[in-house]
């Protein structure tokens, strides 16, 4: 992610009424973020990969098919190091990052405004 100001690790499942109530909000936010750096390339980037908590991977499928970023594999051991790094205790999480350092600047957005001046500002 050197490339990517902004790095959101998005921790989520399907099974969770928050959780498919705040996506389509993400989602929105996330194609806003993207067209922005697109027609303005000074503004920032941003990334977002899911961090599945679903149960199974049926549930994890059907659920990341309405997800346009990134996300880490069910089956991998990766997912629940990074559930246990972001300590996701419930769901929705969202973990704002420096893309370039790694730093964590939020460590939960939810219930936060989804704008990106106001990520952008966390970044030194």
């Amino acid at each position: 992610f050197a490339n990517i100001d902004l790095v959101f690790f998005y921790a989520s499942a399907h099974w969770c009424p928050p959780c498919r109530k705040y996506t389509p909000q993400l989602v929105k936010f996330y194609n806003d973020a993207k067209r922005f750096h697109a027609s303005n390339p000074r503004a920032k980037s941003v990334e977002i990969v899911f961090i599945s908590a679903d149960h199974d991977l049926n549930g994890f499928k059907n659920y990341y098919a309405t997800m346009p970023w990134l996300a880490v594999p069910f089956d991998a051991d990766t997912r629940e190091h990074l559930i246990s790094w972001m300590k996701v205790t419930g769901v929705p999480k969202l973990m704002c990052l420096d893309g370039r350092s790694g730093k964590i600047l939020e460590s939960n957005s939810v219930g936060r405004a989804l704008d990106l001046t106001r990520f952008s500002k966390m970044i030194k």
